[in-house]
């Protein structure tokens, strides 16, 4: 009884988009497809995604026009298939723009065919990964000086009062380098530059080893603090490791850069939830208003930003109401100023609810938690409360 050969996997791409096609196919027939079958533009690509099936496709990014929007739409329609976006160059306005798409792999065209067999086996790595529900919470504010680094460490550690053990991760995406490491006294034997590095092992048990974990509730991924290696993350790296950090813990907390760099955007697309952090003075509420038009034009949805006013006093000249009539949408949460605490925190090297349990800060911060997951801390369990001597004497 003879048995068929079982059928390849099919690729499609667009002639002129991956160098030389025999190189291509040469590749591809290394990771188990067919040779390719080539189309003639992005336009006839959409039109074959509709008419025919396809085990991976091969999009060129080109400008970002409405034929590749069109043709990512259709993919997003269609999880089984693989998509990898190719330009001339891996500039990172072209990766952002696949990322925002919903592509997640990137070659550089003419293929090189390492790259390409290593994104495919990426690729159905992920598929073979069950997927997880883990919520990511940037930390955000184009002010300096106004707490966002206390602010994201500090809702990291009251996350981690309404999650399981060791389920939430706080990352520190500031290309400064020095603000969770110095706050925390974090010497690190490897940080964020290690990603850089070695871009190709992200996984898991790579992401694992350069997590740092501090006591017994938060991991810590430190920026790094070499001035050479700051800003040598790329979009598709920083994006691999959210990927990741969402796979792995159920909330992860990104402390950001106070500019737009392309990691602070990638960490801004892979968030569902941006914390825009303010103050009750003209200068904050006039940076809050610029970084809120700005969100609106990347098109993020009003919902994913949530203002937060940090630092309040009953001195403050600017009141909640009239802020939130500046800023033309509601402030989910009003910290109190507790500069002695987070100073001595700071000082100390140690999360502020730790050094201070009973700040102010600290039940403001744990209801803040409580709003952007919907989850409660279990109140303590009140034990029966032994009668005392005197009350036993007169029996009552």
């Amino acid at each position: 009884m003879s048995h068929s050969a079982p059928a390849l996997r099919q690729a499609v791409f667009v002639r002129g988009t991956v160098g030389s096609e025999s190189s291509f196919n040469a590749a591809l027939q290394a990771a188990g497809f067919a040779p390719g079958r080539s189309v003639a533009s992005v336009d006839e690509l959409l039109v074959s995604l509709k008419t025919h099936s396809a085990d991976l496709v091969m999009v060129p990014v080109g400008d970002g026009g409405a034929s590749f929007q069109a043709c990512a739409a259709e993919l997003r329609r269609l999880p089984a298939v693989l998509a990898i976006a190719t330009a001339p160059e891996a500039e990172s306005a072209v990766v952002l723009t696949a990322m925002r798409a919903g592509i997640t792999e990137f070659v550089s065209n003419p293929i090189n065919a390492r790259e390409l067999q290593e994104a495919i086996t990426r690729l159905f790595a992920q598929r073979a990964t069950p997927a997880t529900n883990g919520k990511i919470i940037a930390v955000y504010s184009a002010k300096g000086g106004v707490g966002t680094s206390t602010l994201a460490a500090s809702l990291a550690y009251g996350l981690s009062d309404l999650a399981a053990p060791r389920e939430v991760a706080l990352a520190d995406f500031n290309t400064a380098g020095t603000g969770l490491r110095v706050m925390l006294n974090l010497n690190p034997l490897y940080d964020l530059s290690s990603v850089a590095a070695q871009s190709n092992r992200m996984d898991r048990e790579f992401l694992r080893s350069l997590m740092i974990q501090h006591v017994d509730r938060v991991d810590i991924l430190a920026a790094s603090d070499d001035l050479d290696s700051i800003e040598s993350l790329t979009a598709a790296q920083a994006s691999a490791v959210l990927t990741v950090l969402q796979e792995q813990y159920a909330y992860t907390v990104l402390d950001t850069d106070h500019h737009f760099t392309d990691q602070t955007l990638a960490a801004f697309d892979a968030s569902d939830k941006i914390l825009l952090v303010t103050q009750f003075d003209v200068a904050a509420l006039r940076s809050t208003q610029r970084s809120l038009s700005l969100f609106a034009k990347l098109n993020y949805p009003s919902e994913k930003i949530q203002v937060v006013a940090n630092r309040c006093t009953d001195f403050d000249r600017i009141t909640p109401d009239g802020a939130e009539r500046v800023l033309g949408r509601p402030i989910l949460s009003r910290l109190p100023n507790d500069y002695f605490a987070c100073s001595g925190a700071s000082t100390e090297g140690q999360f502020l609810q730790r050094f201070d349990p009973k700040s102010p800060l600290v039940p403001a911060i744990r209801s803040m938690a409580e709003q952007l997951t919907g989850l409660v801390r279990p109140a303590p369990v009140a034990l029966p409360v032994a009668p005392s001597r005197l009350r036993r004497l007169l029996g009552r």
